[in-house]
């Protein structure tokens, strides 16, 4: 489930340096977080095929090969052109990652099962960005921005080794259903799509604040890169905490009760982060501080959201697809929305924040008014 995580943040340290490099300005080396979150949507619709038709492991193999070949494309770039095909590609690849841990947990699980065990993997999407940035830091920091990519050609030549143990999964029933009319169904299913877009919401704000914080700190409060990766540790402290606490309360509270605890404790920060920022300005601490409160509340969103709307949906593949490209394609556009914005975005991200968050309760809302009746598929067991 990380996979695709560490090879959009590895990057991000080193979009300071580009600038320099490459002579372009700050919204433009922006944008090769938002041609990865492209590519990384784009490909989450042919996995969904490729599982049914080769089974899932052989679906892994494919997207691990292909997001190789576009990592050693960006360690070889001569142009920021070139650097940006190489980076289309390597998210072309690493779509594989998120979609199969949907398609695989929604199947073979129930939707009480699947929200604790989506908090649960959820803590290695916490944890990964975290470390992505430190070592991404380390390396752009002592041996240059391409080092990234060389890295991760051996993460994933890993990852491939370690993708041996799983079963090559062949659902002939998936073959037969697999059709138009799958995506159709659950494209008219207005809880699916609410739910969908409330947790792309946390998928986004993470994102825009990875394409944005290093520019901020490196580039405008000139932090070294490595320093940089050590300081972009402390709000994943609050999602690491927010996945435990949100498995752990998956048997007490209602997923419904969860979502809206996400989705208050989340609000909270952001609009403390505002305040911050308006009485002492733009710092280093103003900036990370107010994180963790922020990270803590989108796992209650995300694995709460994904559960039931998956859930929803009989093709779970194909449902998987759709969620994760609306995940992505969220992230997409907050990150080219900062992007176009260019410097002013650092000094807009608190209201942008607080924007995200006031959507996500919006979307919370109606998909309570749409659920109405529903109360046993997002009741826990011993709650009545």
């Amino acid at each position: 489930m990380s996979f695709p995580v560490v090879g959009a943040v590895i990057f991000t340290p080193a979009l300071a340096r580009l600038v320099n490099d490459f002579g372009i300005s700050t919204g433009l080396s922006q944008m090769t977080v938002a041609v990865y979150l492209g590519g990384y949507a784009l490909g989450q619709l042919p996995y969904s095929w490729l599982c049914a038709r080769y089974g899932h492991k052989s679906a892994i193999y494919i997207g691990i090969g292909i997001f190789i070949f576009g990592s050693a494309l960006c360690a070889w770039a001569p142009t920021f052109g070139w650097l940006m095909v190489g980076r289309a590609v390597m998210a072309l690849g690493a779509a594989v990652g998120l979609m199969m841990t949907f398609t695989l947990v929604s199947q073979f699980y129930s939707v009480d099962e699947a929200r604790s065990i989506f908090a649960y993997t959820a803590i290695s999407m916490a944890i990964a960005p975290g470390l992505a940035n430190l070592v991404g830091g380390l390396l752009t920091g002592f041996l240059g921005w391409k080092s990234c990519f060389y890295f991760l050609i051996l993460y994933a030549l890993l990852l491939g080794t370690s993708a041996k143990r799983l079963p090559n999964i062949e659902n002939r029933e998936d073959r037969a259903v697999f059709s138009l009319r799958s995506y159709v169904s659950a494209l008219i299913n207005p809880r699916f799509l609410t739910l969908t877009f409330a947790s792309a919401l946390t998928t986004a704000l993470v994102y825009v604040f990875a394409s944005t914080a290093p520019l901020t700190t490196i580039y405008l409060l000139e932090v070294a890169p490595q320093v940089y990766g050590f300081v972009s540790l402390i709000p994943f402290i609050g999602t690491v905490s927010g996945c435990f606490v949100s498995a752990a309360l998956a048997e007490k509270l209602s997923a419904h009760k969860a979502i809206g605890l996400g989705v208050g404790v989340s609000f909270t920060g952001a609009l403390l982060k505002w305040l911050l920022v308006q009485v002492f300005g733009l710092h280093v601490w103003t900036l990370f501080a107010p994180m963790p409160l922020i990270y803590f509340g989108l796992p209650f969103v995300y694995s709460n959201g994904a559960a039931i709307g998956l859930s929803l949906i009989e093709d779970k593949t194909v449902g998987s697809s759709i969620f994760c490209v609306g995940n992505i394609g969220l992230s997409l556009l907050g990150v080219l929305m900062m992007g176009w914005m260019g410097i002013s975005s650092i000094t807009r991200l608190p209201i942008v924040f607080l924007g995200m968050m006031a959507l996500m309760a919006t979307l919370f809302v109606v998909n309570l008014f749409l659920g109405k009746g529903d109360a046993a598929v997002t009741q826990p067991a011993n709650e009545s």
